[in-house]
Order: structure tokens, then sequence, then C-alpha cells
């Protein structure tokens, strides 16, 4: 028997060490056999929920953390954290908001086609550029009110990535 330790928030699974080891909690009891399964299944990443391990398709796990180490979130859809200018630059996103709100408050709202969001994908899929492509949309005329909202959100998931 071997004690598989796994993270408390997530369930993804981690390291294991012999019964007889003292480990921190999270654990979970599993055979020799369970384990090379674990470890050899090249298709699947495991985590615990309820107690019991479960398999999930690795190549939806690994396309949605790469989404969302690269978008995110706002009432819109999802926004590239460093998305590419007409002229091939990439920027952060969060340093186009000065130029967003200066247009929004002198205009009483930010014009349409500012910039790209997303639908959230389909982990299911491979996330090609073509792919991601199909997903995009220009953003809408916002008001001042919503621009605003919209850099809170902005500002926020930033602190978040950064300051987790």
């Amino acid at each position: 028997m071997l004690k598989l330790r796994y993270d408390a928030t997530t369930g993804k699974v981690g390291s294991a060490y012999d019964v007889d080891i003292e480990v921190p909690e999270p654990f979970l009891e599993i055979t020799e056999e369970q384990h090379d399964k674990i470890t050899t299944d090249e298709n699947n990443i495991y985590f615990v929920e309820k107690g019991k391990l479960t398999p999930k398709n690795k190549l939806e796990i690994e396309q949605k953390e790469w989404f969302l180490q690269n978008y995110f979130q706002t009432f819109l859809g999802f926004i590239k954290f460093k998305p590419t200018l007409k002229n091939g630059d990439t920027v952060d996103f969060i340093s186009l908001l000065p130029q967003y709100k200066s247009v929004a408050q002198a205009l009483g709202s930010l014009q349409a086609n500012a910039f790209i969001y997303y639908d959230e994908p389909d982990y299911t899929q491979e996330l090609t550029p073509a792919y991601l492509e199909n997903i995009q949309h220009l953003s809408p005329q916002m008001s001042f009110t919503q621009y605003c909202a919209l850099e809170m959100e902005v500002t926020t998931a930033y602190q978040k990535a950064f300051f987790g």
C-alpha cells in the first residue's frame, strides 16, 4: 500500500509514499497496481474526488490550464492578457486601459471594435489559432459605466494573475 498525496483544493494527485512513512494530510491509500496505472497512463491526469481516484482527459486539462493562463474572464467573455496589435506588437491588455478610459470619458462611451474578446472554448477541441479565431468577437460599444466595470474586472484579473 502507498499513501498518495493530493492537493486539497484541486484534488490533483501528487507523489506517493510507502504506507509506513508519515505524510501530512490529505492523502489517499492506494495499491501499487493503482499507482502503476496512474504513472503509466499517458492520456489522463488523476484527481481525488470524494475520496476516490478519478481520471480526467489530459488534453482537456492542459488546454484549459493554458487558456486560463493566457486569457481572463470578464462580463463580455475572455480577453487575452497579451493581445497582438495590428502592427504585430504584443502588449499587456492592462496597458491599453488609460487610452480606452480617455476615449470613454471624452465621448461618454468606448467605441465598438476597440478590442477582441472570446467565448470560453470547448476544451475537447484543439485550441488552434483557427479555432480561437472562430470564437472571437469584437467588443461592443460600452457606456462609460460599462467601461468602468470592465476596467475593474481587468485590474482584478491582473492582480489575481500576479499575486494569486
